[in-house]
């Protein structure tokens, strides 16, 4: 049987007209769920602008942000001390951000797609779950999927972005959890993946869960209790706790990928964390990476070799779509 390739009216997707490309999900059935203290993802209301902020640091995140790339430089440069990084280290990591998100900016994937961190940050109750999604311009019957945990600060747009770049022919979920998918919700995850399938109307199978420091916690929490749902688990800078650990799934797959000279999660409480895990998962694989927590974005070829080596995910050509 051959693939198949759907297409969607205009008035399927709230942002983008085009059945393919990066669009803001905001569905009234994905909602809170019981089993967690926190909110499910980020609202995106239809009507008017967020007028609840927070102030993280220097910076307050106010009813619209326009320019999320100008925040996160705006927060290595006055909250570098806060995030863990030394004035060398935030001032080589501000060049690779602004570079990304002037790449971002002029991707038409991403035209009219606002970002979620207005939402994230919010004081108010959000009363339906978010997440990004990107669809690749040819979707077979039984797409490879993403489902990407973001870390403390929020769903950055550039999570959807590199992965999108990385790997341009799968589908990419990217849900919000507040500020960090630390204590996310599985019955949240189960239901935005119903979510999108109906949208979509394929059956996406055994997913890739990927998370990123604060998520990564979450991630492992949620692996262990999804285990037979995804293909395998990539953690990004991160760990589990301990009995977290020796909760795992001993069929799990996983992949943990530790930056070697990481302030946050230093590297031999890694190592550590690891060999808890191994108790359980004897095959699970172990990468040190060059740089600090932040080496998905100062060593992303390496990152990514190590994922599409464990994954098994071919890198195709990058498309600007």
């Amino acid at each position: 049987m051959t693939d198949r390739q759907h297409s969607r009216s205009d008035t399927v997707w709230r942002q983008n007209k085009q059945s393919y490309g990066i669009k803001e999900i905001s569905p009234s059935g994905v909602q809170y769920s019981r089993d967690c203290a926190g909110p499910t993802g980020t609202h995106s209301p239809r009507g008017g602008a967020r007028r609840e902020v927070r102030t993280v640091g220097k910076i307050i995140v106010g009813k619209i942000i326009e320019e999320e790339g100008l925040l996160v430089v705006g927060a290595l440069t006055l909250g570098s001390g806060k995030l863990g990084l030394s004035g060398e280290q935030a001032s080589s990591l501000m060049p690779l951000v602004a570079d990304a998100y002037t790449r971002i900016y002029a991707a038409p994937a991403f035209a009219g797609v606002p970002s979620a961190l207005p939402y994230c940050f919010s004081t108010a109750k959000p009363k339906a779950g978010h997440y990004f999604m990107y669809v690749p311009p040819t979707l077979p019957r039984r797409p490879t999927c993403i489902v990407f945990l973001h870390g403390y600060g929020g769903n950055f747009q550039f999570y959807t972005w590199v992965l999108k770049e990385e790997f341009p022919d799968a589908v990419i979920l990217a849900p919000s959890w507040s500020i960090s998918w630390h204590r996310g919700s599985t019955t949240y995850l189960a239901d935005m993946l119903a979510d999108a399938e109906q949208r979509l109307d394929v059956r996406l199978v055994k997913p890739w869960l990927m998370a990123i420091s604060g998520g990564g916690r979450g991630g492992f929490v949620a692996y262990t209790r999804m285990t037979s749902r995804f293909a395998g688990y990539v953690c990004i800078a991160s760990a589990p706790q301990n009995d977290v650990a020796a909760a795992l799934s001993r069929d799990g797959r996983i992949l943990m990928l530790a930056g070697e000279d990481d302030n946050m999660l230093p590297i031999d409480i890694a190592r550590r964390q690891v060999a808890r895990a191994r108790r359980r998962v004897p095959a699970l694989q172990y990468r040190e990476i060059v740089g600090d927590h932040f080496f998905l974005l100062s060593d992303r070829k390496a990152t990514f070799g190590a994922i599409r080596e464990f994954t098994g995910m071919n890198k195709a050509d990058p498309q600007d779509d």
